[in-house]
């Protein structure tokens, strides 16, 4: 699979960082579009059905770990990235480690070629 077929959910309740990232990610050639909450991820990978959902862990209603089992569940092929800002998190990013196998968890300091590393990683050759 290409950067070009890979599709990408960009999950952030910060809707700048959604839209960077996703607006990084479709110059780079991904299918990625941008949502700002978990249900409208859950809606929006209906449609998209993403290889990889990139996500805060931190937010509203829904946080990161839990959207993350409702991936492994309802799209278990679906590869799960988390990020987190805050460094008072410990024990979400040590639940999240738990699901070391498909999913990824990244500091929000993270820059875009380590994210672009990771993802090319999940894209195997044509």
């Amino acid at each position: 699979m290409t950067a070009q077929a890979l599709r990408v959910l960009v999950l952030d309740d910060e809707k700048v960082i959604a839209n960077s990232l996703t607006a990084i990610l479709r110059t780079r050639g991904y299918k990625a579009q941008a949502v700002y909450s978990a249900a409208g991820a859950m809606t929006a990978a209906k449609d998209l059905i993403p290889d990889t959902v990139i996500s805060d862990i931190m937010m509203p209603e829904m946080n990161g770990i839990e959207l993350a089992a409702y991936f492994a569940v309802h799209h278990p092929a679906c590869r799960v990235m988390l990020m987190s800002g805050d460094t008072a998190a410990p024990d979400l990013l040590r639940a999240a480690l738990r699901h070391a196998q498909s999913h990824s968890t990244y500091h929000k300091t993270v820059g875009p070629i380590e994210i672009l590393q990771t993802l090319a990683a999940f894209a195997p050759s044509a």
